[in-house]
């Protein structure tokens, strides 16, 4: 129960609230667009549009396009900086994009499944292609799309799965490196090196 101050003082905020509500409803509009206006924002909605980061270059050509800035891009964009090798990345992340353009990258945000972005990226004169997304129908449909504007292109894509292999290569994959693949190398490599180290092995008789 309520003691009688208490009682007043809930309902004293009670009303106070709901003038207020009252209040910034009738005002959000204006508060919003005076808050939009104030330069602090106009830097930061300036510094977030990546969307015409980069715009496409005539004279690219015989680069290296990587799609997708996750763990496994980023090892091919880390790779190819260290082997000088010119690179552009497309992510539908933007904030990977953002990541990527802090760290010096040429990068362009959207979805590598649309033509233009492809274009933008140089896709049409690229000399390899690397998809590492993990989307696997995403990834099909980027592999005709790339391969229907480069027909030269050496596309290379990591897949999760080694029965995805086969539809890969007929939709015009070149090298496909399945995840479950790779995965199960590593795997028997690692067991076989602790095997080998353990105290106590026991090696198999016949």
């Amino acid at each position: 129960m309520l003691t009688d101050n208490q009682y007043q003082v809930f309902l004293g905020v009670s009303i106070l609230s709901m003038a207020l509500s009252t209040y910034l409803i009738k005002t959000a509009p204006t508060l919003a667009h005076k808050t939009a206006s104030l330069p602090v924002f106009s830097t930061l909605a300036n510094y977030f549009n990546f969307s015409a980061a980069f715009e496409t270059d005539d004279n690219l050509s015989g680069h290296l396009v990587i799609i997708g800035y996750g763990v496994c891009g980023k090892q091919i964009a880390y790779e190819a900086n260290q082997q000088k090798a010119s690179f552009h990345i497309i992510e539908l992340d933007e904030a990977r994009v953002g990541h990527a353009l802090q760290q010096g990258e040429k990068a362009h945000a959207g979805d590598a499944r649309d033509q233009e972005i492809l274009l933008r990226a140089g896709v049409d004169k690229a000399a390899v292609i690397a998809i590492a997304i993990s989307d696997a129908a995403a990834a099909e449909e980027i592999i005709v799309k790339a391969r229907k504007l480069n027909a030269n292109a050496h596309i290379i894509i990591r897949t999760l799965f080694i029965s995805e292999i086969e539809v890969m290569e007929e939709l015009g994959a070149d090298e496909i490196i399945p995840a479950q693949w790779e995965a199960s190398i590593q795997l028997s490599k690692r067991a076989m090196a602790a095997f080998n180290r353990a105290p106590e092995k026991r090696p198999l008789t016949v």
